[in-house]
């Protein structure tokens, strides 16, 4: 079941006893974008350049290189410093070195291969 501000939004199955779950992200994204991939409304192949998405403060122009398919699955290498206080900003790679997955990128003259993570 979930609750927001005291209205139920879903309920499916036993819901009489409270189980808290972590890190389902990915999982509730992948049910709410499947539909329309499947009917081909997105198309997870698409890049943010080819969306015409950008952010606040603009985004690099590598990071508008990032796949749907990288962004739904957390590995896109577009980098966000967190927004609470469990970050461990310290020891994230500096905004040069991003580099979105299974691309080769070139930062301050190095080569960095990004392969897909499958820890992401």
């Amino acid at each position: 079941m979930a609750v927001q501000d005291g209205r139920v939004l879903f309920s499916e199955g036993p819901v009489q006893s409270v189980s808290i779950v972590f890190s389902v992200r990915k999982s509730v994204l992948s049910m709410m974008y499947g539909k329309y991939v499947a009917n081909g409304t997105i198309d997870l192949d698409s890049t943010l350049a080819d969306l015409n998405i950008d952010d606040v403060g603009g985004l690099l122009p590598i990071e508008r290189q990032a796949k749907l398919r990288d962004l739904l699955a957390a590995r896109s290498g577009v980098y966000h410093a967190a927004a609470n206080g469990g970050d461990d900003a310290a020891a994230a790679p500096p905004v040069d070195h991003i580099c979105p997955a299974a691309t080769s990128c070139t930062t301050t003259g190095t080569s960095t291969p990004r392969a897909p993570s499958l820890n992401a």
